[in-house]
């Protein structure tokens, strides 16, 4: 009796961690003041023109409430700058920088797009107006 007792509670106990990880989905953002990773249960968050931005800290959520739009803007120019010419390209996605030689592209209507992983590239595909348009509609000329 005690052995089907320890194997029952054994089995609940691996049941239950592998159930937990399996329902627990990290969510990361990029802070667009630093550009580090935010996890979103640990971010700063602030909505801005309908808009929720994650930060990883308080004082870089305060540094972007004093000047959204130099963050936003920064952005899309730098996405706008990704070009032959520099050495580096910008992912729309995570807004990291990508070096011209380990980038995974993508080319959209008739532009190609420089991302710094796979998983960046596959969420670009998915809605690639989401992150054009969004980000960089003010920018366009």
């Amino acid at each position: 009796m005690k052995r089907k007792s320890l194997r029952f509670i054994l089995y609940l106990t691996i049941l239950c961690l592998f159930g937990s990880c399996a329902s627990y989905e990290s969510v990361f953002y990029i802070d667009p003041v630093c550009n580090m990773k935010v996890e979103k249960n640990d971010s700063y968050d602030y909505k801005y023109k309908g808009e929720i931005y994650h930060f990883h800290n308080y004082d870089c959520k305060q540094v972007f409430e004093m000047n959204p739009e130099k963050f936003i803007l920064n952005k899309c120019d730098s996405v706008k700058k990704s070009s032959a010419s520099s050495d580096y390209y910008i992912d729309p996605v995570c807004n990291m920088k990508v070096e011209k030689d380990n980038s995974f592209d993508y080319k959209y209507k008739g532009e190609t797009y420089h991302f710094d992983n796979y998983d960046c590239k596959k969420v670009f595909e998915m809605n690639p107006e989401k992150f054009i348009k969004n980000k960089c509609d003010s920018t366009k000329h």
